[in-house]
C-alpha cells in the first residue's frame, strides 16, 4: 500500500486544522496505510514574527524528508493541508518539490479565506499541483467555490465529522436556560460579540446564564472577559478538555458561534452531538452543517440583534425549542452516515493512486 506523507500542522498547539490533521492520520493508520507525519506547526498560537519563524526549521526537515523519501520508496503520496495566509509560500515550495519529483499530491482544504477572494499564491499552488492532483473539500459548496476561483480540478468532499467519534446524547433538551460559546477566543471568532450579548442578556433581565470556554491569548479580550466576570454577566471557564469539555456541552442549551472566519467548524458538530442547537453566522460550509438544527444569520445582518431575538423566542417557547434540539441530533446522525461513505471513497482513491 502507498506510503502517505502527511504535511501540515499537528497538535500541540491544539486548534481546528491541527485536530483534523491528527484525526485524518488516525483514519489512515486504521486503513493500513504507512503514514509519515511531517509537522509544520509553530511552537505556539502566538502570531508574532518570532513565533512564525519557528516553523522554518521544521519546514526544512519536511523538504529534506520528501526529497530523500522519493528515492527510497517509489509509491508515495503527499497529503498536504494548505495554509490560509502567507504560509502558502511554504506550501507552494512543497507542491513544487512534489511536481519536480513526479509525486502525486492530495490537497485537503480546511480554510475558506482564499475562496472568498482569489489568492495569487493559491492560484500558483493549484497550477503547480496540476490536473493529476486531488483536492479534498469539506462540502460541495467549497468545491464549486474552488473551481470558480481557480480552475477546473478533481475534487471530492469529506466532512470533518467523518474523522471524529462523537459521544452522541440520547436526550433532547427540554428548555433553554443557559447559552454558551467555545473556541480559541479571538476577535475573528466573535468573542467580543458574545461578551456584548452577555451584557444585553443581563440588561434585558432574561435570566439566562452565559458560559464561555476556551483559551485566550489576546490581552484586550482577557481584560474584557475578566471585567464581564466581575460584572456577573458571564462565566469564563478557560481551556476545557476531556471531562470538562463534556460538562460544558451538558451545561448549555444553545450554542452561539459568531465566527467571521470558518470553513466547517468542529465545535458545531460537537454542539449537535449534544442536542444543542446553534446560532451561527453564514460562513463557509456552516449553513450546510446546521440546516434546521439552529439558525444561520446572514452575513449582512447584525449577529448580536439576531442572536438575542432567537434566544428570547426559544426561551419563551419550550415546544419550539425542543423541536430544534431534536433536529440537532438528527442532523448529526445523518451527517455521520454521509461522512462514512465519503471517507471510504477517499481511502479507496489513495489506495489507487
Amino acid at each position: 500500500m502507498n506510503a502517505v506523507y502527511l504535511v501540515g500542522t499537528f497538535p500541540p498547539p491544539l486548534h481546528g486544522m491541527a485536530a483534523v490533521n491528527a484525526a485524518m492520520r488516525e483514519r489512515l493508520l486504521e486503513a493500513g496505510f504507512n503514514v509519515v507525519t511531517l509537522n509544520t506547526a509553530p511552537w505556539s498560537l502566538n502570531r508574532s514574527l518570532v513565533a512564525r519563524l519557528t516553523r522554518i526549521p521544521r519546514l526544512l526537515r519536511v523538504w529534506c524528508c520528501l526529497f530523500s523519501a522519493r528515492w527510497r520508496d517509489k509509491a508515495i503520496v503527499v497529503y498536504l493541508a494548505p495554509a490560509g495566509g502567507w504560509g502558502q509560500i511554504y506550501d507552494l515550495i512543497t507542491v513544487s518539490l512534489c511536481r519536480a519529483m513526479r509525486v502525486k499530491c492530495v490537497l485537503h482544504h480546511h480554510n475558506w479565506a482564499y475562496l472568498y477572494r482569489c489568492f495569487r499564491l493559491m492560484r500558483w499552488i493549484c497550477r503547480v499541483a496540476g490536473p493529476g492532483s486531488l483536492h479534498v473539500v469539506l462540502c460541495s459548496r467549497m468545491g464549486h467555490a474552488l473551481e470558480s476561483k481557480y480552475f477546473e480540478c478533481r475534487w471530492c468532499t469529506l466532512t470533518n465529522s467523518a474523522l471524529f467519534n462523537y459521544e452522541i446524547t440520547t436526550d433532547v433538551h427540554s428548555s433553554l436556560k443557559n447559552v454558551g460559546f467555545l473556541s480559541n477566543l479571538t476577535i475573528d471568532k466573535g468573542t467580543d460579540a458574545v461578551i456584548s450579548i452577555a451584557y444585553e442578556i443581563k440588561r434585558l433581565k432574561l435570566g439566562i446564564r452565559v458560559i464561555v470556554a476556551g483559551p485566550c491569548h489576546d490581552a484586550r479580550l482577557i481584560k474584557q472577559l475578566k471585567m464581564a466576570m466581575n460584572d456577573d454577566v458571564l462565566e469564563w471557564r478557560g481551556a476545557v478538555y476531556g471531562v470538562e469539555k463534556q460538562q460544558f456541552w451538558k451545561d448549555i442549551d444553545a450554542f452561539m458561534f459568531p465566527s467571521l472566519n470558518e470553513a466547517e467548524s468542529l465545535v458545531i458538530w460537537e454542539s449537535l452531538a449534544a442536542a444543542v442547537p446553534v446560532i451561527a453566522y453564514d460562513r463557509g460550509c456552516t449553513s450546510g452543517q446546521i440546516m434546521k438544527a439552529g439558525v444561520v444569520v446572514p452575513q449582512d445582518e447584525d449577529y448580536i440583534d439576531s442572536a438575542l431575538r432567537i434566544i428570547s423566542i426559544w426561551q419563551h417557547d419550550d415546544q419550539l425549542y425542543q423541536v430544534v434540539s431534536a433536529m440537532a441530533l438528527g442532523r448529526l446522525r445523518d451527517i455521520k452516515k454521509q461522512g462514512k461513505v465519503e471517507l471510504s471513497t477517499i481511502l479507496s482513491i489513495l489506495s489507487d493512486i
